[in-house]
């Protein structure tokens, strides 16, 4: 993805879906993209479907590794309900995220 499309992603997941939410009076929305708002209006699920930006950084194009470090986070650390694909990549977010908090 192109740097002008990440960057319109990351408006759009922080500020424009949060308005829409907000105007038609959504009372749930489920994220599947790994990634959701700190202004979410109403109940948010984000489902996260891999941690390798976060534990293999390298592999990701620069654009990339910086969009998934923040949004990865932010989306377990706001959501009211994370769904994972597996039980061994809930394990390894658990790890990986409680050991950013503690830098």
């Amino acid at each position: 993805m192109k740097p002008s499309q990440k960057l319109f992603q990351l408006v759009w997941d922080q500020f424009l879906l949060p308005r829409a939410l907000k105007k038609y009076r959504i009372d749930l929305v489920h994220n599947t993209r790994s990634a959701t708002s700190i202004f979410n209006p109403c109940y948010s699920v984000v489902t996260i479907h891999d941690a390798a930006p976060l534990i293999h950084p390298k592999t990701e194009k620069l654009i990339n590794r910086l969009y998934w470090r923040f949004q990865i986070p932010l989306a377990a650390k706001h959501a009211d309900r994370i769904i994972t694909v597996s039980d061994p990549l809930k394990r390894m977010l658990q790890i990986v995220l409680i050991f950013q908090m503690t830098k």
